[in-house]
């Protein structure tokens, strides 16, 4: 009987320092990167739900939201430029309906955000009631269990891998900037039809509780798309409408707000874009906040204000208009 009972006190112990061990890895390596100013792993720009709630609680200054071309953003490059911890939570997929309840929560933690104002978030067609749901679960409810997680435990070892291989901490963004980029029109259009069918913009009211949301210490950006797609924005009336929320979120916020939207040396390349001009690489995420904070001789983008919102959106109409009427290949 002693014997059993000692067995059963060694394997008790033994269970509780595994789990211990678990626990520890987990938080103090940080593969969410959500304490600590030097962790970066896949998971630091997923948005992998049953760990999305440990990072919007986490530690950061600042948050990133928008949907999956925000995951091309790499936060600890972001940090040196601000200064400041910067999180992460990005969603792909997300709509306004998802991001404007994350802005709030953000908002009542005292925090600051930087918000992707993607043309296709507001689109009302293609919103997906389950993953609203499911994503509203996921702000609402913090597990604990999770840091207990095996595959947080898997990020954790291969963060430690990384250090000890002393490989460059964005060495997964680094590669994405290498990988060759697949276009072609047929796949494009195909994309265009799928994911902008239909398009509707929510109620103005969304999209101005959104603008009175941010404070003068939030941002706005409007992220540049592969060239492709500018014209078929004006063929199908998505760019009016896209414009017009534009100037709503201009004319009733106090953040700044900059776009990178139109024509330029950024768009035109096709190797600045993944397959299919879907998602920016992340070394023009680098290029757009460095120009954003730091001074630039040759500036791609341009801030929006209540006084030119109306002539620089006019100007982006016409640029695109005439270029494409005029025959001008994509590539030029």
């Amino acid at each position: 009987m002693n014997h059993y009972k000692s067995w059963s006190y060694r394997f008790l112990s033994l269970i509780v320092f595994v789990m211990l061990s678990i626990f520890s890895l987990n938080y103090f390596v940080d593969p969410l990167g959500r304490d600590s100013d030097q962790r970066y792993s896949k998971f630091t720009n997923s948005d992998i739900l049953k760990f999305f709630n440990l990072k919007i609680y986490g530690r950061y200054d600042t948050a990133l939201l928008g949907t999956s071309r925000v995951m091309k953003i790499d936060p600890l490059y972001l940090q040196e430029l601000k200064h400041e911890k910067i999180a992460n939570l990005a969603l792909s997929a997300a709509h306004i309906e998802t991001l404007l309840p994350l802005a709030k929560i953000v908002k009542s933690r005292q925090k600051n955000f930087i918000y992707g104002f993607d043309c296709f978030s507001l689109n009302t067609s293609t919103l997906d009631s389950t993953r609203i749901k499911e994503i509203e679960y996921n702000y609402a409810n913090l597990h604990p269990s999770y840091f207990f997680d095996k595959d947080l435990l898997s990020a954790s070892f291969k963060t430690l891998r990384n250090q000890l291989m002393k490989r460059p901490y964005d060495y997964r963004l680094l590669r994405e900037n290498e990988l060759p980029a697949f276009h072609s029109d047929e796949k494009l259009q195909q994309l265009f039809q799928d994911m902008y069918r239909d398009y509707k913009l929510p109620d103005d009211a969304r999209i101005l509780q959104l603008a009175q949301l941010a404070d003068e210490d939030d941002l706005f950006i409007i992220y540049p798309k592969y060239q492709h797609f500018y014209p078929l924005f004006q063929e199908y009336g998505i760019e009016e409408k896209y414009f017009h929320a534009i100037k709503l979120l201009v004319t009733h916020t106090k953040a700044k707000v900059y776009s990178f939207y139109g024509l330029n040396p950024l768009t035109h390349s096709e190797e600045n874009f993944d397959n299919f001009g879907w998602h920016f690489k992340p070394k023009i995420s680098k290029r757009m906040f460095n120009e954003i904070f730091n001074s630039s001789e040759h500036p791609l983008g341009f801030l929006l204000t209540a006084k030119n919102v109306d002539d620089e959106l006019d100007r982006l109409h016409t640029q695109i208009k005439d270029h494409y009427e005029a025959g001008v290949p994509l590539s030029e």
